[in-house]
């Protein structure tokens, strides 16, 4: 404040300044170079006072007020209007034209998160491969942010005795897909022989009955033996998929023909589908 009483004398002095001014302005205009006046302006009292004129100081009075200028009967130049130059808040978002505020205006990493608002960018916003790994925190992509998230489901299919030669659809699971993407497809079970000798070939596929996706041998080819024995097996296959809908998918068994000594029964059959989105 105690450049406060040296502001109100150029207050007064800039006062007759301002009204020899308006005398001036209100003479018809004559062709002449647009003058260019300065002036300060005092945060701490909203006042603004001219400087560089006859009598006036040719500087602002403290390094606190803030110099503005502007050209008689002209517009303002750009560039004219500097950080300095706006209050904190001044600028808001109804004071700027939709995409009025372009990469070239912003210092790189001048935005970061505390300036973005919580679920405000959308795909639109975003420049097609700008998020890259490095932009990302680990963990930082959940399967809530996903447009498109993981599907699941899992069936739990019956036991079946006597499968031989003639394949056997031992059941299927269906999964819904929001888009493109690929199904994962995964079956698991136990194989019951009751003698060797016997093979039997498990597999997943698009049809009843089909194997085109996936198929394993379990058993043993050789032999003469008649004691029964247990086998585990899985299956896992991958299906494109390459628009949005349901899709089923299907387990089968059945025996070789050089291979079928005995019949085998399955059991304890899980079939589980994963659909993941590209």
């Amino acid at each position: 404040m105690s450049d406060f009483p040296k502001v109100r004398s150029v207050l007064g002095r800039a006062a007759g300044v301002a009204l020899a001014l308006g005398v001036v302005l209100l003479r018809p205009a004559a062709t002449q170079t647009p003058t260019t006046f300065y002036a300060c302006y005092v945060p701490s009292v909203g006042a603004m006072y001219m400087i560089k004129l006859a009598g006036l100081p040719s500087n602002c009075l403290s390094t606190s007020h803030v110099q503005i200028d502007w050209t008689e009967g002209g517009t303002v130049a750009d560039g004219s209007i500097t950080t300095q130059k706006l209050a904190n808040g001044a600028v808001t978002t109804v004071k700027l034209d939709n995409a009025a505020v372009t990469a070239a205006k912003l210092a790189a990493n001048s935005v970061g998160s505390t300036q973005v608002l919580d679920n405000s960018l959308t795909g639109a916003d975003l420049v097609a491969g700008t998020i890259a790994e490095a932009q990302l925190a680990n963990r930082a992509v959940t399967t809530a942010k996903l447009a498109v998230p993981l599907t699941m489901n899992a069936v739990t299919l019956l036991d079946a005795s006597g499968v031989g030669t003639t394949p056997r659809n031992l059941g299927s699971v269906s999964i819904t897909t929001a888009g493109s993407g690929r199904v994962i497809v995964m079956l698991a079970g136990d194989a019951n022989f009751f003698s060797e000798n016997t093979v039997l070939n498990v597999g997943l596929g698009t049809t009843a009955g089909g194997t085109d996706l996936h198929e394993v041998s379990v058993g043993r080819p050789d032999g003469s033996g008649t004691l029964r024995y247990i086998h585990a097996f899985a299956s896992l296959g991958v299906s494109p998929i390459t628009a949005a809908g349901t899709y089923s998918f299907f387990a089968t068994a059945f025996e070789p023909t050089v291979f079928s000594a005995t019949t085998v029964n399955v059991a304890r059959l899980r079939l589980v589908a994963v659909f993941i989105p590209n």
